[in-house]
C-alpha cells in the first residue's frame, strides 16, 4: 500500500467510517446478546407481549460505547476505515504507537476540525491499498451485500405458508367434537397474523399464527403453536383462547300471508 502522508482525509469520509464503526458496534453487541440468550427477536401479533424485550439498556449503550471508543486502539484502524482505506497517523504520516492510540481514544468520539487534530501530533488520513487488499475488501463488502439481502428476505418471510396454516385450522375444526358442540355447525376458519420466521426460536420447525373459527352461537379466537415433524405441520399448542358468544340476530322478519 502507499501512504498519502499526513493529509487528512475529506470531513465526510471520516464522518462515513465513524457512522459505519458505530453499527458494527451496535451488530456485535446484538449479536452477543443473541448468542447469550438475553434476547429473543421482538413478536408482533395480535399485541401479544414479548417474553424478552429488545432494550437498550444502560449495559447495551455502554458496550457500545466502549467498542465505538477503541475501534482504533487494536490496529491503528477500525473496521470501517480499514474498509475505506483510512487510518490514524502522526504528523510524519506513519502509524501511531500504541500508547498514543490509547490517549487519543477519548477523542476520538469529539468532531474535532482536521487543524486540531493536526496540532495535536494525530489525524486521519487516507492511503492506497494493495492489489490485494483490494480484492479482499471487495470480496467483504459482496460478502456483506449477500447477508444483508438473505437477512431481509428472511425477516419477511413467515413462519408457515398461509396454505398450511388454513389446512392445519380446517383439520382442527374438523376433528374437535367439543368445538363444534361449543360453537355450533356449520363452522368457519379464518387464518389471521403469521409469525415471521425471525419471531421463532426455531425457524425451521416452530411457526405460530393467529386463528378465529366461527360458529351459529359463538366465535373462539385463539393462538396456534405448530412444529414441523418429518416435513409435516402439526399443532404443537393453542393459547390466548377467546370465546365470544354470537350476537343475536335482531333483524326484522316480514310474514308472510
Amino acid at each position: 500500500m502507499r501512504a498519502s502522508g499526513s493529509v487528512p482525509a475529506p470531513r465526510l469520509l471520516r464522518l462515513a467510517a465513524f457512522s459505519l464503526d458505530v453499527m458494527f458496534a451496535v451488530l456485535v453487541t446484538l449479536g452477543a446478546r443473541l448468542l447469550a440468550g438475553v434476547w429473543s427477536s421482538p413478536p408482533a401479533l395480535l399485541g401479544e407481549l414479548p417474553e424478552r424485550l429488545l432494550v437498550f439498556d444502560a449495559p447495551l449503550l455502554l458496550t457500545v460505547l466502549a467498542l465505538t471508543l477503541l475501534r482504533d486502539v487494536p490496529f491503528g484502524a477500525s473496521a470501517a476505515k480499514w474498509l475505506l482505506c483510512l487510518r490514524v497517523v502522526g504528523r510524519d504520516g506513519r502509524r501511531l504507537g500504541l500508547l498514543r492510540r490509547i490517549l487519543r481514544a477519548p477523542l476520538s468520539l469529539l468532531p474535532l476540525p482536521s487543524a486540531l487534530q493536526s496540532q495535536l501530533g494525530w489525524c486521519v488520513a487516507p492511503y492506497t491499498p494493495s492489489r490485494g487488499g483490494l480484492v479482499v475488501r471487495t470480496a467483504i463488502t459482496a460478502g456483506a451485500a449477500v447477508f444483508s439481502i438473505t437477512w431481509a428476505v428472511e425477516t419477511v418471510r413467515p413462519s408457515i405458508s398461509r396454505g398450511d396454516a388454513v389446512r392445519l385450522s380446517e383439520r382442527l375444526a374438523q376433528s374437535d367434537p367439543l368445538l363444534r358442540r361449543t360453537l355450533g355447525e356449520p363452522l368457519e376458519v379464518e387464518v389471521g397474523s403469521i409469525r415471521r420466521r425471525t419471531q421463532q426460536r426455531n425457524r425451521l420447525t416452530e411457526a405460530s399464527f393467529a386463528l378465529r373459527i366461527e360458529g351459529p352461537r359463538a366465535r373462539q379466537e385463539m393462538l396456534v403453536h405448530a412444529r414441523r415433524v418429518e416435513g409435516a405441520w402439526t399443532i404443537e399448542e393453542l393459547t390466548d383462547i377467546e370465546i365470544t358468544a354470537a350476537e343475536a340476530d335482531t333483524t326484522p322478519t316480514v310474514a308472510r300471508r
